[in-house]
């Protein structure tokens, strides 16, 4: 992007090098610190937990997830800690919320139960002490697992009870995290180019009731090759609810219908910067992004800065998600 970039700026008029300044809108940095909000935890917050199995080639399923909002994520093999997935893509338009462009990322799900590629996600209902019963039919029983223990699960209509081995993940959230991990309707994305300090084009996307209108402006026209849906992708790539779980599972749902699991982690709690990658069962993380979080009521914003160098070219995009927590 530099490159071209670059090329037009060197045709740029002076009318427009004074026009385009390096003037940062207020709003689109985050403040300096991270000031938790007072939102009521998930109904079943005290129920979240991921659990992989370790020993169990004749069980039916090698991951387990229970989210906070009565979901769950269920792997029929190791899908989910096995393939490779690229967060951000190829491009600066695969943003944290923003559909990626790996074609492994885009699972064709929705939000009820479906499975893809092994991949099955669905709600659970709580019967008793630590045991539920998936939308599936499964029944799970996780009894007193900690970190490492064995869960019982028994078949849809099945009488008898059978045992696997299981390594566990149940996260004591902190304010930051108990703050971040609720559903989450996407109001609006905003976003600010710039090139060696100059000001180039903004774009805006307004998300309601299941539609999107964008808004995108260029200085100087067409002088530089800079393209909305380079940007601003199209309608198929905007997320309108994200879920955040309390164990680093995240779910962005997508208006077109598709639903992308992915996972998060604190940098720095205190400063609210949050990490975004995949997991890859044999190269470990794979980098996605870094993105900071900022709370005020009912509302989160999500701010991400990235600067590109090239030769002499500096490019920097800045972005704003704003949403609502769903309630």
């Amino acid at each position: 992007m530099c490159v071209v970039l670059c090329m037009g700026m060197l045709a740029c008029t002076s009318d427009d090098e004074e026009n385009a300044s390096m003037q940062i809108p207020d709003g689109a940095l985050p403040s300096g610190t991270l000031i938790p909000n007072s939102l009521p935890d998930e109904p079943y917050a005290s129920d979240a937990i991921s659990i992989k199995v370790v020993d169990g080639y004749d069980a039916p399923f090698t991951y387990l997830e229970l989210l906070g909002d009565g979901h769950y994520l269920l792997s029929y093999y190791d899908y989910y800690y096995s393939q490779s997935r690229d967060v951000r893509g190829e491009n600066a338009q695969s943003y944290i919320l923003r559909k990626s462009t790996s074609a492994n990322c885009q699972n064709p799900l929705s939000r009820v139960s479906q499975t893809n590629n092994g991949l099955e996600y669905g709600k659970y209902e709580v019967t008793g002490e630590k045991v539920y019963i998936l939308e599936n039919g499964y029944e799970v029983d996780l009894g007193e697992i900690s970190n490492a223990g064995t869960l019982r699960y028994r078949n849809p209509n099945g009488t008898t009870w059978s045992t696997v081995y299981v390594d566990a993940t149940k996260t004591n959230p902190d304010e930051a995290t108990r703050s971040l991990c609720h559903g989450w309707n996407l109001n609006s994305f905003e976003c600010w180019i710039y090139l060696n300090n100059y000001y180039l084009a903004h774009g805006k996307q307004v998300i309601s009731n299941g539609k999107c209108v964008n808004y995108f402006k260029v200085l100087g026209n067409d002088l530089f090759d800079i393209s909305e849906e380079e940007y601003l992708g199209d309608e198929s790539t905007v997320a309108y609810y994200v879920y955040f779980g309390t164990n680093g599972v995240y779910i962005c749902y997508f208006l077109d219908g598709s639903i992308d699991f992915r996972n998060w982690r604190w940098r720095s709690a205190e400063e609210g910067i949050i990490e975004y990658y995949d997991y890859d069962g044999s190269a470990g993380f794979t980098y996605g992004g870094f993105a900071s979080v900022r709370f005020a009521g009912s509302q989160m914003r999500i701010y991400e800065d990235y600067t590109e160098y090239d030769d002499a070219c500096t490019a920097r995009l800045i972005a704003v998600n704003t949403l609502t927590v769903d309630r």
